[in-house]
């Protein structure tokens, strides 16, 4: 008991057990001590206040993860995904969560489970989305001024907004005068 207390309070995230009750709500039997680092609260709050700490979860990830719980728990299979979480302190974290199901025979099946911080790997993906937007709308760009048409400038200039999450609006607000033209 001593050493496996000793793991799971090593293992970087969180280490869980757990049961769906027959309202649907999520039960923890056991949670390790890095529910603090990861999310903020103590196991102590988190096994006697599930929905407490599962409030944490966006609402919209939240309700999907309810719809993959349930799925799994009907089919009595493995599931796994992620999800935002706000920390109580505000702070926002992208989850992975994995959980795989004990007692298959039983209606009362035990979920065996982890939850990771991924944020940082999420914060790449979107910074290499970003940077490829970008280079898409520079190539675009290119192509656009190399083409030998009246609206090459003006179609150029499109790929360029697009690619940086310009509106045209704000151009023109700020950047035109009133009959169109750049300002210099």
């Amino acid at each position: 008991q001593q050493r496996l207390e000793q793991i799971t309070d090593n293992v970087p995230g969180v280490v869980y057990q757990g049961t769906v009750d027959p309202e649907g709500g999520f039960v923890f039997n056991f949670v390790s001590k890095g529910v603090e680092k990861l999310l903020g609260f103590s196991p102590k709050v988190a096994i006697e206040r599930p929905k407490r700490l599962f409030a944490g979860i966006l609402a919209e990830d939240r309700r999907r993860m309810w719809d993959v719980i349930r799925k799994a728990r009907e089919d009595k299979v493995s599931w796994s995904m992620e999800f935002r979480f706000k920390r109580p302190d505000g702070q926002l974290r992208w989850i992975q969560a994995k959980s795989s199901p004990q007692n298959r025979e039983s209606d009362q099946i035990i979920w065996n489970g982890v939850w990771v911080d991924v944020t940082e790997r999420k914060m790449a993906e979107e910074s290499i989305r970003i940077r490829l937007g970008y280079e898409n709308g520079l190539a675009a760009f290119a192509r656009e001024l190399l083409e030998d048409r009246q609206d090459a400038v003006e179609r150029s200039l499109y790929h360029l907004l697009e690619a940086s999450g310009v509106s045209r609006v704000a151009v023109f607000e700020n950047f035109m005068d009133q009959d169109g033209n750049l300002l210099s």
